[in-house]
């Protein structure tokens, strides 16, 4: 057993699929609701522009406004705490970003710590996808009318359906427009379930993988069934007075600093939001 984190807005009572690690990375998950994927940008009149993702019109925002917006996300989720058991983990490396881990096609398996027979089975079932799987890869094997029949039985499946709903959503706040992504994403999520599926046969109860996206290269796991993670009723809540205390004075300085280091006028919040302290004094 290990003790593992997962933060969330609301924590769902079905823990399949979902991520654990370190407290740093679940923190890290938690400021990605905020950063988004474009950063902090040089406005006008000493403000600076919020621009989270494609989807959220840039803002203007003065530096005690980002602070507020900041604080206002992190108190609407929460870290809970769970003992993991990695007994029967699947190590895999993290070729899928934050996409569906299935995308990540054959690269995603360490080939030398697998059996020839695993691989076999295995190829079977992600062929002929040797590397990550791109859009424009997807007729290799699926024709239009195969992936809306995929579609179709993702939308009957209990895990298929909130998955494919995950996918939707993130689409969404990503600014894409899911009419065109739905494709990739039910190919994604439909290779994830089969892992699955193939992983549960094979007395695998659970995925691991070192986290450099949102860690140190630490360990992360994924829960493949529910058995695996159990809640040591532990729930850390965003220390926003300390964060104000310590943070708030540093911050426009942080922020004017690495902007100028910037050269290209943009910066990603999540190097400087915690001002160079340690982000875990500020979960409690």
């Amino acid at each position: 057993m290990v003790l593992v984190y997962r933060g969330a807005t609301h924590h769902d009572t079905s823990l399949v699929l979902k991520h654990f690690g370190s407290l740093s990375s679940a923190i890290s998950r938690m400021v990605s609701m905020f950063n988004g994927n474009n950063g902090l940008g040089v406005g006008e009149d000493g403000k600076y522009l919020y621009m989270p993702n494609p989807s959220i019109a840039p803002r203007p925002m003065t530096h005690a406004e980002v602070l507020d917006e900041f604080c206002m996300v992190m108190r609407s989720v929460s870290i809970s705490e769970y003992n993991f058991d990695t007994n029967r983990s699947l190590v895999l490396i993290d070729e899928w970003m934050d996409d569906p881990i299935g995308s990540g096609g054959m690269a995603i398996f360490d080939k030398e710590a697998l059996r020839a027979d695993e691989l076999e089975s295995l190829w079977s079932i992600f062929m002929p996808f040797d590397s990550p799987i791109f859009p424009n890869n997807l007729d290799l094997k699926y024709s239009r009318k195969e992936i809306k029949s995929i579609i179709l039985r993702l939308k009957k499946d209990k895990i298929g359906s909130a998955e494919y709903k995950l996918r939707r959503q993130r689409s969404k706040y990503a600014g894409e427009n899911f009419h065109e992504t739905k494709y990739q994403e039910a190919v994604w999520v439909n290779l994830t379930l089969r892992l699955r599926d193939w992983c549960l046969q094979n007395k695998y109860s659970s995925l691991s993988y070192e986290n450099r996206q949102e860690g140190n290269g630490e360990n992360s796991f994924v829960a493949l069934n529910d058995n695996v993670a159990s809640p040591t009723g532990a729930n850390l809540l965003f220390d926003e007075f300390s964060y104000r205390k310590i943070i708030a004075p540093l911050l426009p300085c942080i922020i004017k600093k690495h902007l100028t280091q910037a050269g290209d006028t943009k910066v990603m919040i999540d190097h400087i939001i915690w001002a160079g302290k340690d982000p875990t004094d500020f979960w409690h």
